[in-house]
């Protein structure tokens, strides 16, 4: 590729059991010959090599036992971290992508996406405590399935992550105390001495120390936080992708919950839209945080242009931060609708243990719950309906609903969507005041009321006194 009398040879002598491995290079067209199998174990025939088309001394070896790459045109040999151990017999390079083929005996095509990061490693960086490398650009588009089923004989492989992938090294392992005193102990018994008890202060520090991480913080351009991605904590080169979506906003319970999907998963975001973005490595150790490495740019582009025009980028952004700002105060309704009815319930038990009669107590609570129940319909619609598949009146969730499917492609959302979205938001406060009137009304003054009778203490009430 770089010097036509530069030239690089694969040999084997397997079929005399010889399993050494055999890689030579000469440049003087085959003159004299130097021996570049490095440190590739003994036992590792070489059944291919291919030489990087922008980095002359990147070299890939295809061996009897998984893929090896070396940096240096062949002193010092490494193993490609994923690759499986199993002959590789074939090895190409796909230019346009920057991809490494490799071909098995019998085991099928591997295909690892984008190596070109490994032209900007070095010694001296992955002997650092952390760098984040050139991040190629992703394209932004709305990823869609559209292979239909086919049982147990789908003969495909995965795609690419979807998003911006980034890759980063660490020089050293983060580590905890446990894991420290554990490796050395580990050590110890190696060699068969005594393994010292650490004692209780050090045991009771392990338990209270929080585990170490190292995290991905991506910026727009205005230097606003979209994203943080956790990333692995071992040493060495790590890859990880983000899928191009910010942070949900929706309300975080003290008590988390499983479950949920759709819109309504906190965690999940709306994408984010077409720009120049930065991604920082860090890391957090003891409630202290440390930059790595970054900022690192990386553009966002699109993957094509529509064929119809669609909102401009300022009016996406517009709207997902409305329907955003819409869907956490939505959640933050929820979360307070659900803990006033389970309230209702504490306070029945709390009825059912007075030590003196209240059956006025029980009436005011009886009414309390059904107008909650009543409320809680015209929120979430009727159960009886959605237990049979009728549809309910168009409530705020459902608005919202069709507000995020205006996000649901590159065009963004149409004048329906924003209709919407006004409409819900309309209709949200109305409701909200009301859920107000009755939490600041009704339940608390029966609350209070039963705090005079002697009744039991109640989750979320102060510290009894009488004590």
């Amino acid at each position: 590729l770089y010097d036509a009398n530069t030239v690089y040879v694969a040999l084997d002598n397997h079929k005399y059991g010889d399993f050494k491995p055999y890689l030579v290079k000469s440049t003087d067209a085959g003159l004299s010959w130097t021996s570049i199998s490095g440190n590739i174990p003994e036992n590792h025939l070489v059944w291919r090599v291919i030489q990087d088309h922008e980095k002359s001394n990147l070299l890939f070896a295809a061996t009897e036992f998984g893929i090896f790459f070396t940096l240096d045109g062949g002193s010092k040999w490494m193993k490609l971290k994923g690759s499986p151990t199993i002959p590789f017999r074939d090895i190409t390079i796909q230019r346009r992508e920057n991809d490494l083929v490799g071909a098995s005996f019998g085991r099928g095509f591997f295909v690892l996406d984008n190596y070109s990061v490994l032209r900007d490693v070095t010694e001296d960086g992955l002997e650092s405590p952390g760098k984040i490398y050139a991040v190629k650009d992703a394209d932004w588009y709305v990823p869609r399935n559209i292979a239909s089923p086919q049982g147990t004989g789908k003969f495909v492989g995965n795609n690419p992550p979807f998003g911006a992938t980034f890759s980063y090294s660490l020089g050293e392992s983060l580590s905890t105390m446990a894991g420290a005193r554990k490796k050395e102990e580990g050590k110890l018994k190696k060699d068969g001495k005594d393994v010292p008890f650490p004692g209780w202060e050090a045991l009771d520090a392990e338990k209270d120390e929080e585990k170490p991480k190292v995290v991905l913080t991506i910026k727009d351009e205005d230097g606003t936080v979209v994203q943080r991605l956790n990333g692995s904590t071992s040493k060495g080169l790590h890859r990880t992708s983000w899928n191009l979506r910010k942070m949900g906003k929706s309300g975080i319970r003290l008590q988390q919950q499983s479950g949920g999907g759709g819109f309504r998963r906190g965690s999940r975001g709306a994408m984010v839209t077409p720009g120049t973005y930065t991604v920082t490595l860090s890391k957090q150790v003891n409630g202290e945080v440390t930059v790595l490495d970054g900022p690192v740019p990386f553009e966002l582009v699109p993957l094509r242009k529509g064929t119809l025009k669609g909102a401009s980028y300022e009016e996406i952004i517009a709207f997902t931060s409305e329907l955003e700002d819409l869907q956490s105060a939505m959640s933050a309704f929820n979360f307070k609708l659900d803990h006033c009815q389970k309230k209702i319930g504490a306070m029945n038990t709390a009825v059912s243990r007075l030590d003196k009669d209240a059956p006025g107590m029980i009436s005011d609570l009886y009414q309390l719950k059904k107008q909650l129940i009543a409320f809680d319909r015209k929120v979430n619609g009727s159960d009886a309906k959605s237990e049979i598949g009728e549809r309910n009146n168009p409530s705020v969730q459902s608005r919202m609903f069709v507000g995020f499917r205006g996000l649901s492609t590159t065009y963004g959302p149409t004048e329906m969507h924003k209709e919407s979205l006004r409409i819900a938001t309309t209709e949200f406060e109305g409701l909200r005041s009301e859920l107000e009137s009755i939490e600041s009304g009704d339940l608390k003054r029966i609350e209070e009321k039963l705090s005079e009778m002697g009744a039991p203490w109640i989750e979320g009430q102060a510290i009894p006194k009488n004590y």
